[in-house]
């Protein structure tokens, strides 16, 4: 939608039937004005552009973790209250948005989609830890845990359309940001605590931090909107930037971390051998000096 310019007032919102030559000369000021005002600060094509792969990117966002899962037949490594934390948020989200279907249709398309990747990772997360009938298990639960989704959408939608504006926009709105915030930290943990990123797919942070970068230049394209207020919507798409930095940027402290602790080990483990090796062959010296000097070259 191409916002109006509030500066600009007497401005159409749709294509006017009244031809330019049929208004009054009190009129052509005002669409002159609007003319020469343009509706964004970047060219209106790149916003569209920016749109659609923000929403494309937010839809995908969890399907390379679902395929890693997949290649691996396990969620090891994957940090489950992440994605519990992150599904509560898409559930909230998606009630809050199905207010105005009309107009925040790519918004719902985003959260619902994310909710079923969450279903379905949730569902591999216990299929996989099972020997027999995973498969089975895994679409069963998959359609269970997202058609409860969608009823809790649904009670939030009726909860939500029978608040007060500003209770519904801080519990449907400000309260999923912070949930998708915080729901890194158990990620952040897991690296932590295992030593390991081998069970988390990369994919996830590309593509959401792609999506929260086109959404939040889509946020700050329109002319009419000001820098402050454009800065306030974006803040949580932002502030889930600046969480994948901090995810990333542990990722690689731990992979830098975990070849030192291994040679460090792998020194401690040559030094104890070689302390025995030595104690061993000074117990024998005396019955088999040869065998103890090639134990001491090869030992070398």
């Amino acid at each position: 939608r191409t916002p109006v310019s509030d500066s600009a007032p007497g401005a159409c919102a749709s294509p006017c039937s009244t031809s330019l030559g049929l208004r009054s000369a009190t009129t052509l000021p005002t669409m002159a004005a609007v003319v020469a005002a343009p509706a964004y600060r970047i060219p209106e094509l790149l916003v569209q552009v920016l749109g659609i792969t923000g929403t494309v990117c937010w839809i995908l966002m969890l399907a390379p973790q679902a395929v890693k899962n997949f290649r691996k037949q396990s969620t090891e490594g994957l940090s489950l209250g992440m994605v519990i934390i992150w599904h509560v948020a898409s559930v909230i989200s998606t009630g809050y948005f199905a207010k105005d279907v009309d107009g925040n249709f790519f918004a719902i398309l985003s959260f619902g989609s994310c909710g079923l990747f969450c279903s379905l990772i949730e569902a591999q997360e216990v299929a996989y830890k099972r020997e027999a009938r995973r498969q089975l298990l895994l679409w069963g639960l998959t359609t269970l845990l997202f058609a409860t989704q969608v009823g809790a959408s649904l009670a939030f939608y009726g909860l939500f359309s029978a608040m007060p504006d500003e209770a519904a926009y801080l519990i449907g709105n400000v309260l999923p940001s912070i949930l998708l915030g915080a729901g890194f930290l158990p990620q952040i943990h897991e690296f932590t605590s295992s030593k390991s990123i081998g069970g988390y797919s990369f994919g996830v942070t590309l593509f959401d931090v792609v999506g929260c970068a086109t959404n939040s230049a889509v946020l700050f394209a329109p002319a009419s909107t000001s820098i402050a207020d454009a800065a306030r919507e974006a803040a949580p798409f932002l502030t889930i930037i600046v969480m994948h930095v901090v995810l990333v940027a542990v990722a690689t402290a731990v992979v830098c971390r975990v070849p030192r602790v291994v040679k460090e080990a792998q020194v401690q483990t040559e030094d104890e051998d070689t302390e025995d090796a030595g104690s061993s062959g000074s117990s024998n010296s005396d019955s088999a000096p040869e065998a103890n000097l090639g134990q001491d070259f090869f030992s070398i």
